[in-house]
């Protein structure tokens, strides 16, 4: 009889799974890219025992999460604009908001900034409800050569 004993690794020692068959099915966290080291133990019908390492590389999913509505009322809840994602470049990225005439309401090159529906970076004046043109410029870690530039339109209810 021949045994297998399958371990997955996050890290060295840091085990997410584990499988006694021949040819298992394993699902690696979700998002999170990075080395995961795998063991396979086989152990013969002589009791003869021999082990591999493999590391798996899973790269980053380039994903850009964008809301289509905000309402920024102070109340808590759904106050800001921002978008989130996934293998995005923090030193390449662009995110304009503009007003129905095209004139720039709200820029910034920080993916971790937000819009809360003010005019400029000081907030003196907020825009009135309705519809607001977007372009957004974003750029992978993983593979330089990913770029996304997506436009879009954003509505805003107070």
């Amino acid at each position: 009889m021949i045994l297998w004993d399958w371990t997955f690794y996050s890290t060295e020692f840091d085990s997410i799974g584990h499988s006694y068959f021949q040819n298992p099915r394993f699902t690696f966290p979700e998002n999170i890219g990075g080395n995961y080291p795998v063991i396979l133990e086989v152990m013969d019908a002589n009791g003869c025992v021999s082990t591999m390492t493999q590391v798996v590389e899973i790269q980053d999913l380039f994903n850009l999460y964008i809301p289509t509505t905000f309402t920024p009322n102070n109340d808590g809840t759904n106050d800001a604009f921002f978008v989130q994602g996934t293998d995005i470049d923090p030193g390449r990225f662009e995110f304009e908001i503009y007003n129905r005439w095209g004139q720039i309401m709200w820029r910034t090159t920080d993916p971790n900034d937000a819009w809360y529906g003010q005019v400029g970076e000081n907030g003196e004046h907020y825009v009135p409800n309705g519809p607001y043109s977007y372009r957004i410029e974003v750029h992978s870690l993983e593979d330089e050569s990913l770029r996304k530039e997506v436009f879009g339109v954003v509505t805003i209810i107070r």
